[in-house]
């Protein structure tokens, strides 16, 4: 019996060095800064997926636009003239 009554003093005096008295304002705490790292997580995983997909957009209409322009060069090409623009001589 007075071994856990000194274990029961030793904790309280641990806790109270600790700077917390109370379990649950502790438990509290901590549920709230889990919450804000959970939500933290969340917002940069949600802002790289938003970056990934700009980038891929980005790069679908680049080649979009090569591929456009080399078709445009194939059919100036097979119709016999460079380009549309006048030459001066």
């Amino acid at each position: 019996v007075n071994s856990v009554k000194d274990k029961f003093a030793a904790l309280k005096r641990q806790r109270e060095e600790s700077g917390t008295r109370d379990p649950e304002k502790e438990y509290e705490s901590r549920m709230a800064k889990a919450v804000e790292e959970d939500e933290a997580k969340r917002q940069a995983r949600k802002k790289a997926k938003l970056v990934k997909k700009t980038r891929e957009r980005e790069e679908k209409e680049r080649q979009k636009a090569e591929e456009e322009q080399e078709v445009d060069e194939d059919l100036m090409a097979a119709m016999g003239f460079g380009g549309f623009g006048t030459s001066k001589k």
